[in-house]
């Protein structure tokens, strides 16, 4: 048994108000505390076959628990580690060089196996969230599947056959709204370049088919628009809306290819300083920011979504980190302005700046996120940036 709970306290964010969401009676406060993960994992391994399930509460919309992993294993050879998607982390790989090959296969509610942010482990991010676009694409990074993990030496390539909708995805997380399934992967290394510096890096790729939901018959209806505000009804006011006919769900094609590096330098007397990067080309894959859905729009919509930071321990009690991260839902979008059809930046990007005090099993963590998207308005109308930084406080305990 183990798991960790992160409790945060939202000091000051920029778009929070006391007021409520007239259309759905969401508080629009947040400036609060609460608890943003609370995970309890149980697993057994008996020789070749182990599984696990893990849990997770949260109070982002209100209390509820629901089941964020669950998965059942198979390693061969039975003595070596098991190839769990979600620790491609340079720990894992001194831990797995005494075997030089061992094989994985996985079934059930597992890790979407793309790139490094989708998986790290949430109490070794130095930061206290992922990076946006890896959040619009993979939601919690959580979907059922089967799939195959296999190392040998320095190499490490995961797979996995995929619902194709990711938990805290949307409407329909962890559900499957068509036959296809997506395919997703990625082949990477870890190496020992020398001394105190290791490297890790892989590609990865993700074919599928997304759905656009289609609309129910309406019928003849008709609307009374009292004009003259007299409360009577009569014959100029009445408004005849006639009914529509309904139109069926199409499938459309999502992907992304990705590249994902970092460098780890142990520094004397300070600490492990670790560097990393990641870009990810995608078209009509995003499910949770800016859904996309090429039916609707008429077009392809191309998504680009990048990040680069560094992190450094000060000694074994304390660490720094900076990232920078940008995502843009749709490189080709464009908006009216004067009659004239112009290019729109639909751009978000975020400075995200933490420290971190740790001590035993515990991390208190500071972080300030200066939050720039063009989704504000001026009092002109024109697009300008919306006023969303936040500080928040962090407090983890793992078990």
């Amino acid at each position: 048994m183990s798991g960790f709970f992160q409790v945060d306290w939202v000091v000051h964010d920029q778009s929070s108000e006391d007021e409520v969401d007239p259309s759905t009676g969401a508080p629009l406060n947040q400036d609060r505390i609460l608890l943003r993960h609370g995970r309890l994992r149980g697993a057994a391994r008996y020789g070749v076959a182990s599984g696990h399930l893990e849990v997770e509460a949260t109070t982002i919309d209100g209390l509820s628990v629901t089941p964020f992993e669950a998965v059942l294993s198979g390693t061969f050879p039975s003595t070596a580690p098991e190839l769990a998607f979600d620790r491609p982390n340079e720990s894992v790989a001194r831990e797995r060089a005494t075997s030089p090959f061992a094989v994985s296969a996985h079934f059930g509610l597992m890790p979407v196996p793309f790139g490094f942010d989708a998986l790290e482990i949430a109490t070794e991010r130095p930061l206290l969230e992922r990076a946006r676009a890896t959040q619009a694409f993979f939601g919690a990074a959580r979907d059922f599947g089967i799939g195959l993990s296999a190392a040998y030496e320095f190499v490490r390539i995961s797979a996995a056959v995929m619902n194709g909708e990711p938990l805290g995805s949307g409407s329909y997380s962890g559900r499957d709204l068509t036959r296809a399934k997506d395919i997703v992967g990625r082949a990477g290394v870890t190496l020992h370049v020398g001394g105190p510096v290791w490297f890790e890096g892989g590609l990865s790729f993700l074919t599928g088919t997304g759905l656009h939901v289609g609309l129910p018959p309406t019928k003849d209806s008709l609307t009374w628009v009292d004009s003259n505000e007299n409360g009577q009804i009569e014959v100029s006011e009445l408004v005849s809306v006639p009914g529509s006919p309904g139109t069926p769900s199409k499938p459309f094609d999502h992907g992304a290819l990705g590249g994902d590096t970092r460098l780890h330098v142990e520094v004397p007397v300070l600490g492990r300083l670790t560097l990393r990067a990641e870009l990810v080309v995608a078209h009509n894959l995003d499910r949770s920011v800016v859904p996309a859905d090429p039916v609707a729009t008429g077009r392809t919509l191309r998504e680009i979504g990048w990040y680069v930071g560094a992190s450094q321990e000060l000694s074994r009690h304390a660490e720094i980190a900076v990232r920078y991260d940008t995502y843009d839902p749709d490189a080709d979008d464009r908006r009216e302005q004067g009659g004239v059809t112009v290019p729109q930046n639909p751009t978000y990007s975020t400075w995200a700046f933490s420290a971190a005090a740790k001590v035993d099993h515990a991390r208190l963590m500071l972080e300030y996120d200066h939050n720039d998207n063009a989704l504000g308005r001026s009092a002109s109308g024109a697009p300008t940036r919306l006023r969303n930084d936040a500080l928040v406080l962090r407090g983890e305990f793992v078990f």
